[in-house]
């Protein structure tokens, strides 16, 4: 279907950015996942992770809670019924306009930077040198 996908194969910074910036959602379904760092990336230009709910991406994409304006994005247990599952609720949130719109601005304002990791890390040392 040349009209209706392309697949590259490299990687083109340029071309991942414009991606991230035109996305709504980013699907990342993982089954182990150490770290991650594109469902960062996608947060910080405005593309709703939807995520495994394994390793990194637990710890760094925030259940939405449909009940209050938190949440960076949705997590599932990476299984087909959790994708699918996953698939229903962004379509939910998806014709929720207002709520998307909450949860792309909590993911954009989320710091990743050195400043906020390091004072997790300096408690985290203090604690085993005692």
């Amino acid at each position: 279907h040349p009209k209706q996908i392309v697949v590259r194969t490299g990687y083109d910074e340029g071309l991942a950015r414009r991606i991230f910036g035109g996305s709504d959602f980013f699907w990342m379904p993982s089954r182990s996942e150490p770290c991650g760092l594109t469902q960062m990336y996608a947060m910080r230009y405005g593309a709703i992770p939807v995520v495994g709910d394994v390793g990194g991406l637990h710890d760094t994409v925030e259940d939405r809670n449909p009940g209050k304006k938190m949440g960076t994005g949705l997590r599932f247990e990476p299984t087909e019924k959790g994708m699918r599952g996953a698939l229903s609720r962004a379509l939910a949130l998806w014709d929720t306009p207002s709520m998307m719109k909450v949860t792309r601005q909590n993911g954009m304002k989320k710091d990743w930077s050195w400043k906020t990791a390091v004072p997790a890390y300096e408690k985290i040392y203090r604690s085993l040198v005692g």
